[in-house]
């Protein structure tokens, strides 16, 4: 089921872009034999309960144009597979952001969604708030590690701000101890290759800032570089499948459960047997 949070972020979206609304609540019976349900009653009051739900969600909806579905089968899966065949322009999911042993598995849920689905993904984390009336985008901080595969969430991003007049950082980390004097040229130049990677007559409402942060840990100096600007929404490519429980030490996992914004994510092309080093 779709968590009030998250409808709350998937309603005014739906309403700006004049889109098509799909609902989907996923059961997975398998759950029943590892333990962590009873008994076959209970699997058919998960059913009912989630026909409920669905149906209070598109009530809710009212005159916007939406699509109930209610599935069984691996979870993540089940949704890749709805939105390739229907045609999603944005899978829209929560991750739980914690790791003790009954939220565990519905981190891993969350990842597989967003590593592997073929559209961008929007994660709600568990750290998100939304006031009524829902989201305004006003800052948009788009990040980067520079390299040549990395930037196909750009286009994404620029699209959104120029759509709802928000301004837009591309911000880059550079992975090392903060004691180090920072190197003025170095920077000079992260500047220079961030300012070419906006595409020349790019339709920006808002100057968009060039920024290069040096930190040990380059996922908390993101989060401190959004909840700074009060940044409105993240942006950022993901590597396709990790090996299991890689989110467990993973900078994309970590932005998402930590972020107190949504974070959208962009599958790119990943370098086989290259590691991220910077972000």
């Amino acid at each position: 089921m779709l968590a009030k949070v998250r409808f709350k972020y998937v309603l005014p979206l739906a309403e700006r872009f004049h889109s098509t609304l799909h609902l989907a609540h996923v059961i997975q019976p398998g759950l029943l034999d590892q333990g962590f349900a009873g008994t076959s009653t209970e699997l058919e009051q998960m059913r009912t309960d989630a026909r409920e739900n669905l149906e209070f969600l598109a009530t809710v909806a009212g005159k916007v144009p939406h699509r109930t579905w209610l599935a069984e089968g691996e979870v993540s899966k089940a949704i890749r597979t709805l939105a390739s065949e229907n045609w999603i322009d944005l899978i829209v999911v929560g991750a739980s952001g914690k790791a003790n042993l009954d939220k565990f598995f519905l981190g891993s849920i969350a990842e597989g969604i967003f590593r592997k689905a073929t559209c961008p993904v929007l994660t709600v984390g568990p750290r998100v708030a939304v006031k009524a009336p829902g989201p305004v985008l006003k800052q948009i901080l788009y990040l980067t590690n520079l390299r040549e595969e990395s930037h196909c969430a750009l286009d994404d991003a620029i699209s959104l701000a120029s759509h709802c007049g928000a301004q837009l950082m591309l911000l880059h980390v550079v992975e090392q101890d903060e004691p180090n004097p920072p190197d003025q040229e170095s920077l000079r130049s992260y500047r220079s290759i961030l300012h070419n990677l906006l595409p020349q007559g790019a339709d920006l409402p808002v100057e968009p800032v060039l920024r290069v942060e040096i930190g040990k840990n380059p996922a908390a100096r993101i989060l401190w570089v959004a909840d700074e600007i009060e940044a409105s929404l993240i942006v950022m490519e993901v590597r396709a499948e990790e090996p299991w429980a890689a989110h467990l030490r993973d900078r994309a996992y970590a932005i998402i459960s930590f972020a107190t914004c949504p974070v959208l994510t962009v599958r790119t092309r990943a370098i086989q047997g290259e590691t991220l080093q910077e972000v």
